[in-house]
Formats: C-alpha cells, structure tokens, sequence
C-alpha cells in the first residue's frame, strides 16, 4: 500500500487477508489509524482516539494487534 493513501475498509481488509491475518473491526481501525498517522503515534494515543470510536478496545488489543503487524512484517509496508 502506497503511504499517505486513504484506503476503504474493503481495501485494508484485502490487505490483511492478503498478508494472511485474520480481519476484525478492531485490526482493520488500528490499521487504517496507522495508515493515517504516520507520526510513530504510542499506544496510549491510539488507545486514547480509537477507543472515542469503539468503546470497547483494550490497550491489550492494540499492543497484540500491533505485535502481530510486527510479526507479519507490516511495519515495513
């Protein structure tokens, strides 16, 4: 995926499922987060925005979800 490029939520879930990861409401937001702050943004902060939006997310969703980004080798795209 090219940087600073908006991408629909059918695309980031092409792009997971391309990469071979499992895709949740919760794993698709974190990546297009990522995809939108390309500032190195901390947990906390995302935690702290997304959970705005999904009052449900765990700062322990974030931390396993950016691990496994990390693990897939996201942080290179």
């Amino acid at each position: 995926m090219s940087e600073g490029m908006a991408l629909s939520m059918d695309k980031l879930r092409d792009f997971l499922e391309n990469e071979g990861i499992h895709t949740s409401y919760h794993r698709l937001k974190i990546l297009e987060y990522l995809r939108n702050h390309r500032t190195h943004p901390t947990v906390e902060r995302m935690h702290k925005e997304l959970s705005r939006e999904i009052p449900t997310l765990s700062k322990t969703t974030v931390y396993n979800t950016l691990k496994l980004f990390v693990r897939k080798g996201l942080h290179q795209s």
